[in-house]
């Protein structure tokens, strides 16, 4: 969904939705978002290739300012991406798009794509960034217009495909493998897995976790991280949030 050139047109902004597109407003509502999780959210308007982001921490923009950020708009990528991860990331787009526009354009807003990216840094280190997209607002033709972000930073690789796409309405969920989006069987989660998913939720530390469930630390990291899988997502805010948006919490 990054690169325009894959939405079908003709592209029109509806009259009455255009207010929404207001870059101050959105700005302060991104701000609060951030003020509220380990992580940073912002929104990209794909039909001028801006980036509108709100007050965060630097780090899950590789070091650079948010005034750089807003200024190159969907450049930046190609400034943080290594030629051979940004050609990844243009093959990634292009078969989302695939997928995004199989679906009636009524269903398109319970699609959510999640992705890691490998980035340089303002200092030439290497990191990991995981992102969770969803579709803020369609055009009227039902396009991609506003899409809204969440950004966060991971200190290992994950395991699995490095993209997938959700449908929050049906549990689907698709694979990317070899370029291409495939069809996965959708894993139901277990009691243990939605107690952990809640315990999250309200803030539990792992101790009391592993006391009521009468487990190790090392079992619970295990619980957890099946329980991300199964939800395709890498972070507990994350997990909290796409569990709680899908009624499993």
């Amino acid at each position: 969904m990054i690169c325009p050139t894959y939405m079908k047109k003709p592209w029109s902004i509806p009259k009455e939705k255009a207010r929404l597109l207001c870059p101050t407003k959105i700005n302060e509502t991104l701000s609060l978002f951030n003020r509220a999780c380990d992580g940073n959210f912002y929104m990209i308007d794909y039909f001028n290739k801006k980036i509108l982001v709100g007050s965060s921490s630097q780090s899950t923009y590789s070091g650079y300012s948010r005034a750089l950020v807003e200024k190159e708009g969907l450049d930046f990528y190609r400034r943080i991406l290594k030629p051979d991860e940004y050609a990844w990331f243009e093959r990634m787009y292009k078969e989302v798009y695939n997928v995004f526009y199989s679906y009636p354009e009524v269903k398109r807003h319970n699609l959510e794509l999640s992705y890691y990216l490998m980035v340089e840094a303002t200092n030439e280190s290497e990191m990991i960034l995981s992102y969770n997209l969803v579709p803020f607002q369609l055009d009227s033709n039902g396009n991609m217009w506003l899409g809204l972000f969440f950004c966060t930073q991971l200190f290992a690789r994950p395991m699995g495909p490095k993209a997938t796409i959700s449908n929050f309405e049906t549990g689907e969920k698709y694979e990317l493998i070899n370029d291409k989006f495939v069809l996965a069987e959708t894993k139901a989660l277990t009691s243990e897995e939605i107690a952990i998913l809640k315990w999250l939720a309200i803030g539990m530390q792992g101790k009391n976790m592993c006391q009521l469930l009468n487990i190790s630390e090392r079992s619970l990291e295990r619980r957890k991280q099946n329980a991300f899988a199964k939800l395709n997502v890498n972070t507990p805010t994350a997990a909290v949030y796409k569990a709680t948006r899908s009624e499993i919490i």
